[in-house]
C-alpha cells in the first residue's frame, strides 16, 4: 500500500507544481477578470453533468466490484469492464453533443450573474471543452480499470499531463489575446491522454479479453451494477448541485467570486489532493478485500494521520492565507482587489479543510465495503448543510460565505460516518485531542507574531514558527512519533 500511495502522491506532486504554474500565470495574466470568471464557469458547465453521471460509478462502483470478480469470476470481472465501455462510449458523445448545442442557454442558467461579455466567452469555451467530454470519460474508466488491477500508472499520469496541456493553452491564450484559446487545453490534453492511456494499457497486457457471458449474464450484471450506484447517483446529484449553487450564487456576489473561489480552492486542495485522495483510490480497491479487524485499524491509523497533517494545515491558512496569496498571486492584473475577495475565500475553505478531507477518507471507506446506503446519508447531510450555509451567509459574507459551505459540509458528513463506524477509533481520538490541546497556543502566537512582521520574511516566520510548534508536539509524544514513523 506504501508503493501504491508513494506512486499516487508522487504523481499529484507533479501535476501540483504544473497546475501551480497554470493558476500563477492565470492570475497574472487575467486575475479575477471576466477571462478568468468565464474560463473556471465553462469548466463547471463541462465537468458537472459528466460527473453527475459517472464519477462515482466508474471510482466507487466499477473499482470494487471488478476487484472482486477478478478474484472469484474473471470472466464477471471482464464482461463488467466492456459493459461499461460500451456504455461510456455512448453517454460520452450523447454528452458531448448536448454541452455544444445547448452551451449559450446553459451558460445563462448557470451563471446568470455574469454580464453579456461574460456569458458570451464562456459560451464560446464551453463549446470546445464539450470535444472533450468522449476522451474524458474513456479515460476515467481506463484508468479505473488499472487501479482495479493495482496498477496506478494511468491516475498518476492523468493529473499532470492535464495540468500542462491546460498551462500551454493558457499562456497560448495570453499571448496571442484570444482567451478562447484556453478552453483547448482541456479539449487537447484529453484528447492526447486516451491515445497514450490506450497504448498503455495494451502494451502492459491489461485489456480484458472478448467476454462470453450471453445476454442475460450481462443485463443481470447491469442490474447488479445499478443496485449499487442507485443511492450514488443521488450522492452525485448533491455533490454536483452543491458545485452549482456555489457558482450560480457567485456569480451573483459579484465579478471576479468564481476565480477567486477556485484560486482559494487550488491552495486547500493541493494538501487534499496530494495526502487524501491517493490513500481513497487506493482503498477502493484495497479495503474491498480486508477483513473487518483489519479495516477497523488502518482506518484508525489512517484518521490519526489526517489529523497530525491537516489540523495545524487548516489553522495556518486561515491565519496566514493573505500571505500565501500575496508570494503565489499578486502580479500582473491580480491586484489588491483581487487578493482581498481572494482571502476572503481562503479562509472560509481553510478553516474546515481538516473535516472535509477526512470526510472524504471515511465516504471511500464506506464506498469500498459497498455500503453505499450510508454514503448516501452521509453525503445527503454534507450536501444540506453545505447549501444551508451558502445561502444564509452569501449576502452578508459574500464569498466568505460560500467558502464556509464546504467546511460547513465536511463537519456534517464527518460527524456521521464517525458515529457508522463500527469500532473505537482509539489512535484517531487520542491524536485529535492532542493537537486540539495545544491549537489555541499556536493561534496566539500566531496571530502576534503576524502583528509584528509581516511580506515574505514574515511569512517565513509563520512556517519556521508551525514546523517548529507543531514538529515539537509530535516528536515529544511517544504515540504520536509512533504514527509519524
Amino acid at each position: 500500500m506504501r508503493r501504491w500511495f508513494l506512486s499516487l502522491s508522487g504523481g499529484a506532486l507533479a501535476s501540483k507544481i504544473l497546475g501551480l504554474g497554470r493558476e500563477i500565470l492565470l492570475a497574472r495574466w487575467f486575475g479575477t477578470g471576466p477571462v478568468a470568471d468565464a474560463y473556471r464557469g465553462s469548466l463547471t458547465a463541462t465537468l458537472s453533468p459528466v460527473h453527475l453521471l459517472t464519477n462515482r460509478l466508474v471510482q466507487t462502483c466499477f473499482i470494487p466490484l471488478y476487484a472482486t470478480h477478478r478474484r472469484a469470476s474473471p470472466e464477471r470481472a471482464r464482461a463488467l469492464f466492456l459493459l461499461l465501455l460500451a456504455f461510456f462510449v455512448v453517454l460520452g458523445l450523447l454528452l458531448g453533443v448536448l454541452l455544444f448545442q445547448l452551451a449559450g442557454p446553459l451558460v445563462g442558467l448557470l451563471l446568470p450573474g455574469f454580464d453579456a461579455g461574460r456569458r458570451e466567452l464562456a459560451a464560446a469555451m464551453l463549446r470546445i471543452m464539450a470535444l472533450g467530454v468522449p476522451p474524458y470519460l474513456y479515460v476515467s474508466l481506463l484508468g479505473s480499470l488499472g487501479a482495479a488491477q493495482e496498477d496506478f500508472a494511468i491516475p498518476s499520469l492523468r493529473p499532470g499531463l492535464q495540468n500542462l496541456g491546460m498551462l500551454a493553452l493558457i499562456a497560448a491564450a495570453a499571448l496571442t489575446g484570444r482567451p478562447v484559446l484556453a478552453a483547448w487545453g482541456f479539449s487537447g490534453s484529453y484528447a492526447v491522454l486516451a491515445l497514450a492511456a490506450t497504448l498503455l494499457v495494451w502494451r502492459r497486457n491489461e485489456w480484458p479479453p472478448r467476454a462470453a457471458l450471453d445476454g442475460a449474464s450481462l443485463r443481470a450484471m447491469g442490474g447488479e451494477l445499478w443496485r449499487l450506484f442507485r443511492p450514488l447517483l443521488v450522492v452525485s446529484a448533491l455533490a454536483e448541485l452543491q458545485i452549482l449553487a456555489e457558482r450560480f450564487l457567485a456569480s451573483l456576489v459579484g465579478a471576479g467570486s468564481v476565480a477567486a473561489m477556485e484560486y482559494a480552492r487550488f491552495i486547500t486542495e493541493t494538501s487534499h489532493t496530494l495526502l487524501i485522495v491517493p490513500l481513497g483510490l487506493i482503498g477502493l480497491g484495497h479495503f474491498a478485500t480486508l477483513s473487518p479487524t483489519a479495516l477497523g485499524a488502518k482506518t484508525d491509523r489512517t484518521l490519526a494521520r489526517i489529523w497530525l497533517a491537516l489540523l495545524p494545515l487548516s489553522a495556518f491558512l486561515v491565519l496566514n492565507g493573505d500571505g500565501v496569496l500575496r508570494l503565489l498571486y499578486l502580479r500582473g492584473r491580480f491586484d489588491l482587489d483581487s487578493l482581498a475577495i481572494t482571502g476572503r475565500a481562503l479562509a472560509g475553505l481553510g478553516v474546515g479543510l481538516w473535516a472535509f478531507s477526512a470526510s472524504w477518507f471515511l465516504q471511500r471507506v464506506f464506498n469500498a465495503r459497498l455500503a453505499n446506503m450510508t454514503v448516501l446519508r452521509g453525503e445527503s447531510l454534507f450536501a444540506l448543510a453545505s447549501l444551508a450555509t451558502m445561502a444564509l451567509l452569501y449576502r452578508p459574507l459574500g464569498v466568505l460565505g460560500l467558502a464556509l459551505g464546504p467546511s460547513a459540509g465536511g463537519l456534517a458528513g464527518l460527524a456521521y460516518y464517525l458515529r457508522r463506524l463500527p469500532g473505537p477509533l482509539p489512535d484517531a481520538r487520542r491524536s485529535f485531542l492532542l493537537v486540539l490541546a495545544v491549537l489555541p497556543g499556536y493561534c496566539v502566537l500566531s496571530w502576534l507574531l503576524g502583528r509584528a512582521a509581516a511580506g515574505a520574511a514574515g511569512l517565513a516566520l509563520q512556517v519556521l514558527l508551525a514546523l517548529l510548534w507543531w514538529g515539537g508536539w509530535v516528536l515529544g509524544r511517544r504515540e504520536l512519533r509512533g504514527l509519524l514513523r
